[in-house]
C-alpha cells in the first residue's frame, strides 16, 4: 500500500502527464506513464483505459500490453490479465516478465503445470532474477511440492539476500515440517530486514511454541499485536500461549478480543475451556454453544468434562483435565497450518502479479 507522501508524488505525476496529453493529444507516451502511475495507485480502471488507449498507437505494444495484463490482474480478472501477458508474449517472445507473471495468473486459477512451465520459461531467458524463483517456488507451495519450493526460495534468497518474503516462506515450509530451528533462523532473518511485519512475528512464536520456549513465543505475539493491534489471530494464538502457562485470566483477555475483532468458533472454544478450567460452568457452555453455532465441532470430550465436573465439585483439581483438552484443540488447531500456508502462497501470487 502507498504511503501518503508516494500518494502525493503519484498525483503530481498524474498531472504532469495528463498537461502532456492536453498539449499534444496524440502523443502515445504520456498515455503509457500515465496509466503507469495509476497502476502504482491502484487505480486500475483508470490504468487500463489509458493502457488500451496506447496499445493500439504504439510500437511498444509488448510492453503495454504487459502493462494492462498487470492492471486486469489487480482487478482480480485473471482470464483477462492472461490474455494480456499471452499478447505482451506472442508480440515479444523473450519478455521473461510476462512469462513469469502468466505464470502466477495460472496458478490462481489452480493450473499450477502451466504456472511452473512459464516460470521455467522465465529462468531461463533471466536465470539472475530472484523473483522469478520466488514465483515458482509459491507456485510449488500451492502444488504441494515443497522440497522443490525450498529449493527456489534457497536460489532466491542466495541471488538476492535481502529477499525478506523468500526467507518467510521457506521459514514456513521448515515450521510445518517441523524443522523449527531452521525456521528461527529464516523468520528471524526475515524481521532483520523488515521489523514492521506482523505475520513474521506471529510464525516465530509458533516455532517457538514448538521448542517448548513460550515466553519467547508470546514477546513475538506481543510485537505483531503491537504493530496490528485489530488481528484477532494474533491475540488468539497468544491466548493460547498464556493457557499452556496456567495464566487464564490472561488467556481469557485475550480470546475475549480476539472474539470482539472476529466471532470465530475456535476462539469461543478456547475460552469455553478457559472458563471450564475455572469453573464457570455457565461462561463455557454460553461458549461452547456459540462455537457450535460457528462449526468448531470438538463437543463430545468437553461436554463429558463438563458433565462430569459439575457433579463432582469436591475435585480438588479439575483444571488439569482442561489443560489436557487444551493441549488437544491447540494440535487440531496447528494441523491446519498447511491450509494456512497455502493461502498465503496465494496470497504471494496475487501480490507477485499485481
Amino acid at each position: 500500500m502507498a504511503t501518503q507522501t508516494q500518494l502525493e508524488h503519484y498525483k503530481q505525476s498524474v498531472k504532469h502527464f495528463t498537461n502532456a496529453i492536453e498539449m499534444s493529444s496524440t502523443f502515445v507516451v504520456p498515455y503509457i506513464h500515465r496509466g503507469d502511475v495509476y497502476l502504482s495507485m491502484g487505480e486500475f480502471d483508470l490504468a487500463i483505459a489509458d493502457f488500451t488507449y496506447a496499445v493500439r498507437r504504439t510500437r511498444r505494444r509488448a510492453r503495454v500490453y504487459y502493462s494492462r495484463g498487470l492492471a486486469y490482474n489487480g482487478k482480480g480478472e485473471v482470464d483477462l490479465a492472461i490474455q494480456d501477458f499471452t499478447a505482451a508474449i506472442r508480440t515479444d517472445s523473450d519478455y521473461a516478465e510476462a512469462y513469469a507473471h502468466r505464470g502466477a495468473a495460472y496458478a490462481r486459477k489452480g493450473k499450477f503445470g502451466l504456472a511452473i512451465k512459464d516460470c521455467a520459461q522465465a529462468i531461463r531467458l533471466n536465470p539472475e532474477n530472484a523473483e522469478f524463483y520466488y514465483c515458482r517456488g509459491c507456485v510449488y507451495c500451492l502444488a504441494e511440492k515443497f522440497d522443490r519450493a525450498i529449493m527456489d526460495f534457497t536460489t532466491a534468497v542466495e541471488l538476492n539476500p535481502k529477499y525478506t518474503a523468500a526467507y518467510v516462506n521457506r521459514g514456513d515450509i521448515y515450521n510445518i515440517r517441523g524443522a523449527v530451528d531452521l525456521a528461527i533462523e529464516d523468520y528471524t532473518q526475515a524481521i532483520e530486514l523488515n521489523p514492521t511485519d506482523a505475520r513474521t512475528y506471529l510464525n516465530l512464536g509458533v516455532a517457538f511454541i514448538k521448542k517448548g520456549e513460550i515466553d519467547l513465543a508470546i514477546a513475538n505475539y506481543d510485537a505483531a499485536i503491537e504493530l496490528e493491534p485489530d488481528e484477532s489471530q494474533a491475540y488468539f494464538i497468544r491466548g493460547n500461549a498464556y493457557f499452556s502457562k496456567c495464566k487464564i485470566k490472561r488467556a481469557i483477555a485475550d480470546y475475549t478480543q480476539a472474539i470482539k475483532l472476529k466471532p470465530d468458533g475456535q476462539a469461543y472454544y478456547a475460552r469455553a475451556l478457559a472458563w471450564a478450567h475455572l469453573r464457570e460452568w455457565e461462561k463455557s457452555e454460553a461458549d461452547l454453544a456459540a462455537a457450535r453455532e460457528r462449526g468448531v465441532e470438538w463437543p463430545e470430550d468437553i461436554a463429558a468434562m463438563l458433565t462430569r465436573q459439575r457433579e463432582e465439585e469436591s475435585l480438588t483439581q479439575p483444571a488439569e483435565e482442561t489443560l489436557i483438552l487444551h493441549g488437544k484443540f491447540t494440535r487440531e488447531i496447528r494441523q491446519l497450518s498447511m491450509d494456512s500456508l497455502q493461502n498465503q502462497s496465494r496470497t504471494n501470487l496475487q501480490q507477485f502479479a499485481a
